[in-house]
């Protein structure tokens, strides 16, 4: 809408006006042949201080439904036990073993780390320095 209201003729209000009732009489007309409540009607507001506006924006937001003490007891148990699960390895590995015989069962539960071999490390070694060789014979800086 380019025109603002105090440039509006009377005739052009009314019309207007209207349109936005059929709108309205359109989009219950939809929600009910959907199976939905009919849309609330919305207010436009214009806030004259910026304190008004955030007590719009509040007052605007829906409503939270309140969560039930069940439901956060659920909720709560849940995340107690994820956090012992995502914590657990770690604790284990701090504790020493008391016995001999849960030494054994907890190395192997551990995650081998890999090392490279020294045959390994030498080709590569033996590759990089073939490579800069070549780079360096072609008169380049770098690769």
């Amino acid at each position: 809408m380019s025109n603002t209201l105090a440039q509006l003729s009377l005739e052009q209000l009314k019309r207007a006006v209207q349109i936005k009732e059929q709108i309205q009489a359109l989009e219950a007309q939809l929600a009910s042949t959907i199976g939905a409540a009919a849309p609330v009607k919305k207010q436009a507001v214009k806030p004259s201080a910026p304190a008004a506006s955030a007590a719009a924006k509040t007052s605007a937001a829906p409503a939270r439904k309140p969560m039930s003490a069940a439901a956060r007891a659920r909720l709560s148990a849940l995340m107690k036990a994820k956090w012992i699960a995502k914590n657990k390895p770690a604790a284990k590995s701090a504790v020493k073993p008391s016995s001999a015989k849960a030494a054994p069962a907890a190395k192997t539960a551990a995650p081998k780390k890999s090392t490279m071999s020294a045959e390994q490390k030498a080709r590569l070694s033996a590759m990089a320095k073939a490579r800069w060789a070549k780079v360096k014979a072609s008169g380049k800086k770098r690769l």
